[in-house]
């Protein structure tokens, strides 16, 4: 396994089957850091937290910005955010430069 442990979804934490919907996991971890100012399950059992989706997000977090967040941060992958979704969300649009 590569990559940035922190960004890495349950599904690959499980070396179980996955597809495209991690990059969405990835995108939701960004999300989160950008916003919060760190990784979302860096402290503690990394692994542990991901897999049980161990996710805190601070209250002064937009309700819409926590909305996009939990949304990607799915543990069933089938149930994230689609790439369209994504772009169509209103926190998303709230933020497009108009």
């Amino acid at each position: 396994m590569c990559g940035t442990p922190d960004y890495i979804a349950p599904e690959l934490v499980l070396g179980v089957k996955y597809d495209k919907s991690v990059d969405l996991w990835a995108l939701g971890v960004l999300a989160y850091e950008l916003l919060v100012g760190n990784a979302p399950f860096a402290e503690g059992h990394t692994d542990n937290r991901i897999v049980n989706v161990d996710l805190k997000i601070p209250s002064d977090i937009s309700d819409l910005a926590t909305d996009f967040i939990r949304k990607l941060l799915t543990k069933k992958p089938s149930e994230r955010l689609t790439l369209e979704q994504v772009l169509n969300h209103p926190w998303i649009l709230s933020n497009v430069a108009q």
